[in-house]
């Protein structure tokens, strides 16, 4: 059996292939942790995204929502107004034209019945 010493690659007395490999390997593991880092930054930075856009949403809803009742009040409202005027104006033409009913009734009687010498007005 052959006793081989492997060097020790991190101390300087180690051939210089072997330093460069020990550095590689250092520097592709920090490359590999800082992508898993930025991986992790881009995954809670999109689910952060996607909790604003929900919140985003529903707040929009809510307040679309509040606009839709609000509106709802204000057409009722005027529905509520409207009806009143046409009711108001409504029986003013009807308290108007009462005492005329009585005189376009017997006129109307009149031209429909026979007159006296028997004979129709019209």
């Amino acid at each position: 059996m052959e006793n081989t010493k492997q060097p020790d690659i991190t101390t300087d007395e180690a051939p210089a292939i072997l330093r460069i490999a020990r550095h590689e390997h250092v520097l592709t593991a920090r490359i590999d942790d800082a992508k898993s880092q930025a991986e992790a930054l881009l995954a809670r930075a999109r689910e952060n995204a996607a909790l604003i856009e929900r919140q985003a949403a529903e707040a929009l809803e809510a307040e679309l929502e509040a606009i839709r009742r609000e509106a709802a009040v204000k057409r009722s409202q005027l529905r509520e107004a409207v009806l009143a005027i046409a009711e108001t104006h409504a029986r003013n033409e009807v308290d108007r034209a009462r005492p005329l009913v009585g005189g376009v009734a017997a006129e109307m009687a009149a031209l429909a019945l026979p007159g006296p010498g028997g004979e129709n007005r019209s």
